[in-house]
């Protein structure tokens, strides 16, 4: 069985680069019927296994994944886009700017590779997810995101209904389950952000 230690990030590429990197004004592609369609099912990850004989071959495929990564990008700049609903649109876009990249992954396992490549017996799904890396799920109730379980349970959504009468809101525990670790997201009109955010910064002075 794979396990998170036997997976070692080798190389990501390219790397994660800063807001300034992308100050210009997006461009918007609207979203088809088909687009939409999907928007309302859980994320696919796919996990393919290709046995191949030597660090050579490993090393010139590898160099093929990128070019091929990068000319495929030059042609359609939107496949490294980000979905976004801005807030008076009636449908979520693609929002990309020139220079958005897809980050590629290179890591390393010590796994049995044939043992969960085998069709000759019954491998359990848990034992290919260290292999397959997390996307990281955000965004707004629109999109359907509390009816999603991304394998670690339908994410708990607290709506507030008002902080000026009570001066207290109820806090999940993280989905890592690691005591004492808080998890938190919160969209919010802008009076009602600034006074969350003074609450809590109170309520941790109070600790």
């Amino acid at each position: 069985m794979a396990d998170l230690n036997s997976v070692r990030v080798v190389e990501v590429s390219p790397q994660p680069s800063s807001p300034e990197d992308h100050s210009a004004t997006p461009d918007v592609l609207p979203l088809t019927l088909f687009d939409l369609l999907w928007l309302r099912f859980a994320p696919v990850q796919r996990l393919f296994f290709y046995q191949i004989s030597n660090s050579f071959e490993a090393t010139t495929l590898v160099s093929k994944l990128k070019a091929s990564l990068s000319i495929a990008l030059q042609h359609f700049r939107p496949l490294a886009g980000n979905i976004t609903w801005p807030q008076h649109s009636p449908k979520p876009v693609l929002t990309y700017v020139q220079g958005y990249a897809v980050s590629l992954t290179i890591a390393e396992s010590h796994a049995d590779f044939h043992h969960l490549s085998s069709h000759s017996i019954f491998v359990e799904a848990k034992e290919y997810h260290p292999l397959v890396p997390q996307l990281p799920s955000s965004g707004s109730p629109r999109f359907g995101i509390y009816d999603t379980d991304f394998g670690w349970g339908r994410p708990s959504k607290v709506e507030v209904v008002s902080i000026e009468e009570t001066g207290a809101m109820s806090l999940a525990e993280s989905r890592d389950g690691i005591a004492g670790d808080v998890e938190v997201g919160l969209v919010l009109e802008k009076h009602h952000m600034q006074a969350f955010a003074s609450l809590f910064a109170k309520g941790l002075q109070d600790l």
